[in-house]
């Protein structure tokens, strides 16, 4: 059974959807992570990696940046707190922005050897 099939998150994916709207975002094509979108005092991604407790917390901007949320002081608002204690709660490492840019030794198509990161491994193989 692949792992988007099994669900491996649903308990977490149900406490995020009492406290915002959220969206399943995953990428059917995607297969080392879910991605959800919640909207609550504005708009946020969090992508749960399929290969282990790993996790990105993003709060997007108007203008379309974003930034990462990584850890309880990193958090602005009530909402941003719940968010941060259901990924802690049920084990999860959210990761910063050092460590998704680590460099790791794996080969992905279209990246050259040696440029691959963290977030490229776990998140976004595409980039």
């Amino acid at each position: 059974m692949a792992v988007e099939q099994s669900q491996p998150y649903r308990d977490l994916v149900h406490a995020l959807s009492e406290v915002a709207e959220l969206n399943d975002d995953t990428d059917v094509n995607c297969d080392v992570c879910f991605s959800y979108a919640l909207k609550s005092d504005g708009l946020y991604f969090v992508r749960l990696s399929m290969v282990g407790l790993y996790a990105t917390f993003e709060r997007l901007h108007g203008h379309g940046g974003a930034d990462l949320v990584t850890s309880r002081k990193d958090c602005s608002s009530d909402f941003e707190r719940d968010v941060f204690r259901l990924l802690a709660a049920r084990g999860f490492h959210v990761l910063s922005e050092d460590e998704l840019n680590s460099a790791v030794d794996l080969a992905l198509p279209d990246i050259d050897n040696g440029a691959v990161t963290v977030r490229n491994a776990i998140f976004s193989p595409e980039e």
